[in-house]
């Protein structure tokens, strides 16, 4: 029996938080159609993502729909560097982005 195609929901957003480090709310991702999968498609957030994901021990997702409310769900993380090299290890994340520090003076004629 074939399985049924895939969709994503407009209609859901996705959040989470790392330990208990600043949360990141409405995070671009979609729900397929069964509402039981979240992708992350977007390379910076997957970088973002495993970046914080290797240093913590508590993960905390929440999901939201017009269909279904709120959930939210809370993962004991043990051995995250471990399933990040064994994930990542044919297809790395692209590099996480370094916040730009430099700063350019307006005006300033040599």
């Amino acid at each position: 029996m074939p399985r049924p195609p895939r969709f994503s929901s407009p209609a859901s957003t996705a959040s989470n938080r790392f330990d208990e480090r600043p949360g990141h709310d409405n995070v671009d991702a979609r729900f397929l159609h069964e509402h039981r999968t979240v992708v992350i498609e977007d390379g910076a957030e997957i970088a973002r993502f495993v970046d914080e994901l290797a240093t913590a021990n508590n993960l905390l997702i929440r999901a939201r729909s017009l269909n279904a409310g709120r959930t939210s769900a809370e993962f004991k993380i043990d051995g995250a560097p471990k399933a990040i090299t064994a994930a990542f290890a044919t297809c790395p994340p692209p590099p996480l982005a370094a916040p730009s520090s430099a700063k350019t003076k307006r005006g300033a004629k040599a």
